[in-house]
């Protein structure tokens, strides 16, 4: 009977080890991918930390990830990665009419733009933060405290593209930087 508390006690020492070398393997595991666009003449790198999901809307998406919610958020971050169609301004326009303003104002106005060259291509960096009301088509809803970071790749004769990465404010405001590390490792193949 003396055995029976020192036997527990190894066994949870041997699964506390195990689970502990698990998950460092499973930190070790995670990588980054290479986004390719243009038919693989651009390329960018994700970060490690964003695990790539299957696109929920193949077609219009090429690449999604998961950027892993902060502490206190009931959402992780998503990105998605694609062509653009229609024009980039009609894309942009739909983009800020998904977010709306505690004032009741236009969130085109309160949006933050940038603009810079990057891999012979003119980047547009967006970002807009209010309540985020989902399309019909992603299950619609409203979010409040929503913010969205996105890089609109105007490539020329290598056509457009885009980054659109939106979540709860805090989980994109910690990611922020992996986002513009991804977007500035943009590169000609």
């Amino acid at each position: 009977m003396k055995m029976v508390p020192q036997l527990l006690s190894a066994t949870l020492l041997a699964a506390t080890v195990l689970f502990a070398h698990s998950t460092v393997a499973a930190a070790d595991e995670a990588k980054s991918v290479t986004v390719a666009l243009a038919d693989g003449k651009l390329e960018m790198t994700s970060p490690a930390s964003w695990i790539p999901v299957e696109p929920k809307f193949r077609g219009i998406v090429d690449y999604e990830f998961t950027a892993p919610k902060s502490e206190g958020d009931d959402a992780d971050g998503r990105v998605t990665i694609g062509g653009l169609s229609g024009g980039l301004e009609a894309n942009k326009q739909r983009w800020f009419m998904q977010f709306s303003q505690p004032d009741g104002g236009n969130a085109a106005d309160a949006a933050k733009s940038e603009t810079k060259k990057l891999a012979d291509s003119e980047v547009e960096i967006l970002d807009v933060s209010g309540t985020y009301v989902a399309p019909p088509f992603a299950g619609g809803g409203k979010y409040e405290n929503y913010r969205m970071l996105a890089a609109v790749i105007n490539a020329g004769k290598l056509g457009s593209y885009y980054v659109k990465f939106y979540g709860p404010a805090r989980t994109i405001h910690a990611n922020q930087k992996a986002f513009e590390s991804m977007v500035n490792s943009l590169k000609l193949k």
